[in-house]
C-alpha cells in the first residue's frame, strides 16, 4: 500500500507539474502573441511613416529638378538671344535671327539648340543661314535619313570650303563621307565631268560662285525631306521637345529666371561684404573650429570606449550568467 501511495503521489505530483507548465507556457504564448500584435502594429506604422517620408522626399526632389531644369532653359535661351545679338550686329536682327530659329525647328527633326549651333557655324564661316542655305542642308540631311552629327560635319566642310573660297579635295572628300553626292552635283551645275571637275578642284578654281551652286543643287535634289520626316515619331518628339523647352523658357521669363538672378546677385553682394569686413573669416574659423572639436570629442570617446573594453566585456558575461541562472530557476520551479 505504501508503494502504491507512493506512486499515487508521483502521479498526482507529476500533473501538477505538468499543468502547471501548460499554464505557464499558454500564458507565455498569449503575452508572445500580444507582443507580436504591438510589434506588428508599431512596424505598420513605422512603414507608414517612412513610405510617406519617402514620397515627400522624392516629390521635394522632382520639385527641384524641375525648377532646376526650368531655369538651366531660360538661361540657355537668354545666352542664345546674346549670341545672336552679336553675331546678327544689333538687337534687332538678334531677335529677329532667334525667331527664325525658333520657326525654322518646327519643320524640321532637330531642335531648337541644333539649330541654333548649326546657324551660329554658317554664319561664323560666312555663310547666310536665312537666305535658303540652312533649309538646303537640313534637307539634303533629312534625305540621307541622318542626324545632327552628320549635319554638324556638312555644315563644317561647306563652311570651310567658303571661308577659304575655293572648294578642294578635303571639303568635297568630308562631305562625300557623309553621304552628299558632290561629284555628280557638281557635274550637274558645271556642266563638266568628274575628271574635269577634280582637275579644277586641285587648282583651286572651283570657287565661291560653284560652292554656292552646289548648295542650291542639294537644297533642290533634297526638297521637303526635313518637313516629311515631321510625320514620322522621331519628327513629333522632337517638336515635343522644343515645345516644352519654349514653355520652360516662357516660365522663366514671367518673372522666375529674374528673381534668380536677384537672389544670387544679393547672395553674392552679402558674402562679398563679409569677406571685406573680415565676418567670413570669423565664421569660417568658427566652422572650423566646430570641425575639430568634433573630431576630438569623438576620437575622446573611441579611447574611453577602448580602455574599458575589458570591463565591458566582463559586465556582458556577468548579465549573461545571470540571465541563464534564472532560467534555470524558473524551470527548477
Amino acid at each position: 500500500m505504501a508503494i502504491s501511495d507512493s506512486a499515487l503521489n508521483i502521479v498526482i505530483r507529476a500533473r501538477d507539474l505538468s499543468g502547471n507548465a501548460l499554464r505557464r507556457l499558454r500564458q507565455n504564448l498569449r503575452d508572445t502573441d500580444g507582443a507580436a500584435e504591438r510589434a506588428s502594429a508599431s512596424l505598420g506604422t513605422m512603414v507608414k511613416r517612412v513610405a510617406a517620408l519617402a514620397s515627400a522626399a522624392l516629390g521635394l526632389t522632382a520639385l527641384t529638378r524641375a525648377m532646376t531644369n526650368m531655369l538651366r532653359t531660360g538661361d540657355e535661351f537668354e545666352r542664345l538671344q546674346v549670341t545672336m545679338e552679336s553675331l546678327m550686329g544689333s538687337i534687332e536682327n538678334g531677335q529677329a535671327a532667334t525667331e527664325w530659329i525658333k520657326d525654322f525647328a518646327k519643320d524640321t527633326p532637330h531642335q531648337v539648340t541644333e539649330v541654333t549651333d548649326a546657324f551660329i557655324k554658317l554664319r561664323g564661316f560666312g555663310l547666310d543661314p536665312m537666305n535658303g542655305t540652312m533649309q538646303a542642308l537640313v534637307d539634303q540631311n533629312a534625305k540621307l535619313g541622318k542626324g545632327q552629327e552628320n549635319l554638324n560635319g556638312i555644315v563644317l566642310a561647306l563652311g570651310q570650303a567658303w571661308a577659304k573660297q575655293k572648294l578642294q579635295g578635303e571639303e568635297i572628300l568630308q562631305l562625300v563621307e557623309r553621304g552628299v553626292p558632290v561629284w555628280d552635283l557638281l557635274a550637274d551645275v558645271t556642266g563638266k565631268n568628274t575628271k574635269q571637275l577634280q582637275e579644277l578642284s586641285s587648282a583651286g578654281a572651283l570657287g565661291r560662285d560653284v560652292i554656292a551652286k552646289l548648295i542650291t543643287a542639294m537644297g533642290e535634289g533634297a526638297s521637303g525631306a526635313a518637313a516629311k520626316n515631321m510625320s514620322l515619331l522621331s519628327g513629333y518628339v522632337s517638336n515635343l521637345k522644343d515645345e516644352w523647352a519654349l514653355f520652360q523658357d516662357a516660365v522663366a521669363n514671367a518673372g522666375a529666371l529674374d528673381f534668380a538672378k536677384d537672389t544670387l546677385r544679393e547672395l553674392l553682394q552679402t558674402i562679398q561684404r563679409m569677406k571685406a569686413d573680415g565676418s567670413l573669416a570669423a565664421l569660417a574659423k568658427q566652422w572650423s573650429d566646430g570641425f575639430v572639436a568634433t573630431g576630438q570629442a569623438i576620437v575622446a570617446l573611441v579611447k574611453g570606449i577602448a580602455s574599458i573594453s575589458a570591463e565591458l566585456i566582463l559586465l556582458a558575461k556577468a548579465w549573461a550568467a545571470l540571465k541563464i541562472a534564472g532560467w534555470i530557476g524558473g524551470l527548477r520551479g
